[in-house]
């Protein structure tokens, strides 16, 4: 029996505790678990403990919509709402919240005169761009050291609690739950310094098919579980001045949000990624390339925004700061950043005008 299969075997089981432990497991397997063939059975599953007699199971229903979004959601976040315990409404209610349509905003007035200066003067506009992300880097410099202190105080107040009142009481699973949100927290705090670090790039001569290599294999092993295939070409003997750590951060974020359209397929055919690096016209060209459904090439520029975020559901904390990360290295790069798009998939087509490219 596959993990999967023993998973929802334990949904199933007469031990309600083994029943509660599972739900909270299965966020984690999120991604495999609402494809075919098991998803019918996960939702017949779902339903069924959300009427289990015991309100920790259903209230552990309630915790795992939040990061778990099968076909029924809507219909069991109800069902949910409406129990009879205040604890399993209450996360009923933050699932929703969780899964409410995003209402599109309406383009700001600084956005609208942005868009407007691109066409009239797009160096100017470029300059313009970049003096306000220095301004939000510096704002983002601060509110990470803020988080930072918070989320070491908060720590700090449980190790103190645990060690006055002692391991094994109820109260641990609470301080567990406070440690986890302070462990988001300074998860989030090293997202935001990452940001808004200024420093200078450090730009050396690199072999750009190791430097692939090394992110295509992180990102595979990571990724595994997706099932998704990734296929590399990198042109031979091809080095590039580029800064080394921030060059394998960009291809390895570029690669996982490809991996996660070409993971919502169900054709295995479409379950595939493809990357290639090679050199035009002295400049250092990667495309990335996935056969997913493709999205409006207008949404990408948002996408590049911090805390704007293509991925949903999943039990990791997801700040949306990735794709703003590879938009302010290629940008600090003096790179550009392209995107086809169509509904049977997307490719990004990053350039970086390097002084010195190899054959």
């Amino acid at each position: 029996m596959s993990e999967l299969d023993q998973l929802l075997a334990d949904l199933d089981s007469s031990d309600w505790v083994k029943r509660e432990a599972t739900l909270y497991a299965l966020p984690d397997y999120a991604e495999a678990l609402v494809q075919p063939p098991r998803v019918d059975q996960l939702v017949a599953l779902l339903e069924a403990r959300a009427r289990d007699k015991h309100s920790a199971v259903r209230m552990a229903v309630a915790e795992c919509l939040q990061f778990l979004r099968p076909p029924n959601v809507e219909r069991l976040i109800s069902m949910l709402a409406g129990d009879a315990h205040e604890g399993v409404q209450r996360k009923a209610e933050a699932a929703a919240r969780r899964w409410r349509p995003s209402v599109k905003r309406p383009k700001s007035s600084a956005t609208k005169a942005l868009e407007s200066l691109r066409k009239k003067d797009p160096e100017l506009a470029r300059l313009a761009e970049r003096a306000a992300r220095a301004m939000v880097q510096e704002s983002t410099r601060e509110i990470a050291h803020d988080f930072a202190h918070h989320a070491g105080t908060i720590e700090g107040l449980v190790g103190r609690v645990r060690r006055a009142v002692g391991a094994g009481r109820p109260l641990d699973r609470h301080l567990d739950g406070i440690s986890r949100v302070a462990g988001v927290v300074g998860e989030l705090s090293r997202s935001l310094k990452s940001y808004g670090n200024l420093s200078p790039l450090e730009f050396s001569q690199e072999p750009i098919n190791e430097l692939v290599q090394l992110a295509t294999e992180a990102v595979r092993l990571s990724e595994k579980a997706k099932g998704v295939e990734v296929e590399a070409e990198v042109a031979a003997e091809l080095f590039a001045e580029v800064p080394r750590a921030s060059f394998v951060s960009l291809v390895e974020n570029l690669l996982r949000n490809a991996i996660d359209e070409a993971a919502k397929q169900t054709l295995e055919r479409r379950r595939k990624v493809r990357i290639e690096a090679m050199s035009e016209d002295m400049d250092l060209v990667l495309r990335i390339a996935d056969r997913g459904n493709g999205f409006p090439s207008a949404e990408f520029d948002q996408w590049l925004l911090p805390g704007t975020s293509t991925k949903k559901g999943g039990r990791e904390p997801n700040f949306g700061m990735g794709l703003a990360n590879v938009g302010q290295t290629i940008d600090r790069c003096g790179g550009q950043l392209t995107i086809e798009s169509s509904p049977e998939g997307a490719t990004i087509t990053v350039r970086l005008p390097l002084s010195q490219v190899g054959p």
